[in-house]
């Protein structure tokens, strides 16, 4: 593996690992529908800094997503596929 496949890779892990970290609170069993709707609620009006050190704020239906993708596929549903680079 290169250097810039392995960099790639890494960056592709952080994604998925902050995308976990933002969804989390809203993953616990014990929830009751309105109590996530409440919670994925609030996680959409905070501002947060990704793993670039960029602020971000992330949109409803984007965590609803990606809540709906951790629960069909794990983590790794939350990792993007790396992009293919043009040739």
């Amino acid at each position: 593996m290169s250097l810039e496949e392995h960099k790639r890779r890494e960056r592709v892990q952080a994604i998925g690992l902050f995308r976990y970290q933002l969804i989390c609170p809203a993953l616990e069993a014990g929830l009751s529908t309105k109590q996530r709707g409440r919670l994925v609620r609030e996680i959409a009006q905070r501002t947060h800094v990704d793993p670039f050190g960029t602020r971000v704020q992330i949109a409803r239906p984007t965590l609803d997503r990606w809540i709906r993708r951790y629960r069909a596929g794990g983590f790794e549903a939350l990792v993007p596929e790396p992009r293919r680079l043009a040739t």
